[in-house]
């Protein structure tokens, strides 16, 4: 994982419902103290002043009291966050730091409110962000950077989704990063979680052929896509069966490289325990998978179901 002072967060990110009580009293807290902190003032270039307190944070907006519930207060802040930026004074917008900081802020909210109060933030972000281009490829760029690298705390695929779908409408976009960001929604469209994962035909270790969902256990399904040349890949492997699981899961590891006799000469050397096979369908090179690097991990039900896409190990 990337220690580095770039991934700023709140913390604020886990969807787990365990936690959601404790989510929503955060926020409230933090829009409580931010309104009260101490703030200073940087000067745009048309004159206008952006509010900013002394930690670099925006201001949160202040709830009004006609809000009553946790879930009416996340939302407004959510929606309001960017009220007091002026994308315009470059001193802050193009301002590395500061803009990595509020994102982060930022993002760390979407998923304890809704799906529509959501996508109505990011829309109005982007287009205030398209103000000034170089503004808007420096958000780019963050959200590239929080949402989508790998080694990213905070990396999430449907908030980066929301993003993605934005900054193709945005007429600022330079037609050279078009094409890539159109492809990136397309692979980031596949395989989401909830979808049934393609199958395909396979031949495991002990020769048998037959196809990736007879494979599966009745609990969960580590799926891992590996090259057995790859030593990213070894080294993973060891990491993944020296880890002990809750309850029924089975680690299914299968080669995608296409060197048939190199992984017939290597296959003894995952763990025994595992379910162990070679892809005879050419998934890599058909696309049937999301497949950013290798290893790759997916997490599947008993019945194909994707729980877990390109997951963190």
């Amino acid at each position: 994982m990337i220690q580095s002072p770039r991934f700023r967060t709140l913390g604020l990110y886990s969807t787990d419902m365990r936690f959601r009580f404790i989510i929503l009293s955060l926020l409230i807290i933090i829009a409580a103290a931010c309104n009260d902190s101490k703030r200073t003032r940087s000067a745009g270039p048309n004159g206008s002043l952006a509010a900013v307190d002394n930690a670099q944070n925006l201001p949160l907006p202040d709830i009004p009291d006609s809000l009553t519930t946790d879930e009416e207060k996340a939302a407004y802040v959510v929606t309001h966050f960017w009220d007091g930026m002026d994308f315009m004074d470059r001193s802050l917008s193009l301002d590395t730091a500061f803009m990595e900081q509020n994102f982060s802020n930022f993002v760390s909210m979407i998923p304890i409110v809704t799906e529509k109060t959501a996508e109505d933030a990011v829309k109005s972000l982007v287009a205030k962000a398209s103000a000034d281009k170089e503004a808007f490829n420096l958000l780019i760029g963050t959200a590239d950077l929080y949402l989508d690298h790998p080694d990213s705390p905070m990396r999430n695929e449907e908030t980066y989704i929301l993003f993605l779908r934005n900054f193709l409408d945005a007429e600022v976009m330079e037609d050279y990063m078009r094409d890539r960001y159109e492809y990136r929604l397309t692979q980031a469209m596949k395989n989401r979680p909830g979808s049934e994962a393609p199958n395909f035909k396979i031949v495991t270790r002990d020769g048998k052929v037959s196809d990736m969902r007879s494979l599966l256990g009745a609990g969960e399904n580590i799926l891992m896509f590996y090259d057995s040349d790859c030593e990213h890949c070894k080294e993973i492997s060891q990491r993944l069966a020296g880890m002990r699981f809750e309850g029924d899961v089975r680690v299914v590891a299968i080669d995608v490289a296409g060197d048939r006799q190199l992984w017939e000469d290597r296959k003894g050397d995952l763990p025994d325990e595992w379910t162990v096979a070679y892809d005879l369908d050419n998934i890599e090179e058909r696309e049937l998978f999301y497949l950013p690097a290798l290893p790759t991990f997916y997490i599947l039900n008993s019945s194909g179901v994707i729980l877990a896409k390109d997951a963190p190990l």
